[in-house]
């Protein structure tokens, strides 16, 4: 599994190594968990947050002008959820993020 996320690299002769963190897919659902169950908290939710900001507003904007019939009540859920995180500190800290946040049933 660290293999396939490009984190270490076995070398015959040599052994496992761990690769250079700019090799990481730091975006990744497993690494994005682990880094918070890691203690980085505070850093880790403040660069989320400077992402999201960049791509959301862009991303909804477009899904806004292009969704079919339905689509604006999925993105007015996917809305309320986030904003429900970001007022939520209990939530954030122990939600699957992945699950509960990025998925709207």
């Amino acid at each position: 599994m660290l293999h396939k996320k490009g984190l270490v690299c076995p070398r015959p002769k040599i052994g496992t190594q761990i690769q250079p963190k700019s090799k990481w897919n730091l975006y990744d659902a497993n690494i994005l968990v682990w880094k918070l169950k890691a203690g980085q908290q505070l850093s880790f939710l403040r660069e989320v947050i400077e992402v999201r900001s960049i791509i959301e507003s862009q991303a909804a904007r477009l899904s806004a002008e292009r969704a079919l019939a339905g689509g604006i009540d999925q993105i007015q859920c996917l809305c309320d959820r986030l904003d429900r995180v970001l007022g939520d500190r209990k939530f954030l800290f122990e939600a699957n993020l992945i699950k509960k946040v990025f998925w709207c049933p």
